[in-house]
């Protein structure tokens, strides 16, 4: 069995994503209860950017944590590219 590339996961990005949501649902859930100011849904994640599954994230993480969600872009090309916050409700 060959080596993986840097962006090659065994179940896809689906199965990335799916586990990523849980984790994300979790740590919403903590921020909560915490009364956390802000909540980074995500880091640096620029080869995920495009797809359609952070508008789900963003809506499971808004079903539990009701303050500002934030994505650290990894530059301003990046900031400039990622089309989901266009797409959802960006605070409460």
């Amino acid at each position: 069995m060959g080596r993986r590339g840097r962006h090659e996961l065994r179940g896809g990005l689906a199965e990335w994503f799916a586990h990523y949501r849980l984790e994300l649902e979790r740590v919403a859930r903590v921020a909560e209860e915490e009364k956390a100011e802000a909540l980074a849904i995500g880091t640096e994640l620029t080869a995920t950017t495009q797809r359609r599954e952070w508008n789900d994230l963003i809506a499971a993480a808004r079903a539990v944590y009701s303050a500002r969600l934030l994505y650290v872009a990894h530059n301003v090309d990046e900031a400039e590219a990622v089309p989901f916050w266009t797409n959802s409700t960006r605070s409460r």
